[in-house]
């Protein structure tokens, strides 16, 4: 799979390749977009609420879910933020 070195910026269809080949995890792209969003959100100010415990606890049930092969849908594990 050819990704982008950050995650963060990887595209929906980047990402489930990689879940699916193995090469990364939704593990991996929970804690790019985190780190991202702490790095960027002090300045943008575009997230006022974030739950990274719940964030990262959803990416390992998805990670063990790929890992048996068996996703939710297609796009289990795809890091998704919602605007108001």
């Amino acid at each position: 799979m050819t990704h982008p070195s950050d995650l963060a910026d990887a595209t929906a269809s980047e990402l489930l390749a990689g879940y699916r080949s193995r090469e990364i995890s939704p593990m991996d792209a929970a804690r790019a977009v985190l780190r991202r969003i702490d790095t960027c959100n002090p300045r943008l100010n575009a997230f006022c609420l974030l739950d990274p415990d719940s964030t990262l606890a959803a990416a390992e049930q998805s990670a063990q879910r790929w890992a048996r092969g068996a996703p939710l849908g297609p796009l289990d594990g795809v890091p998704v933020s919602v605007k108001d």
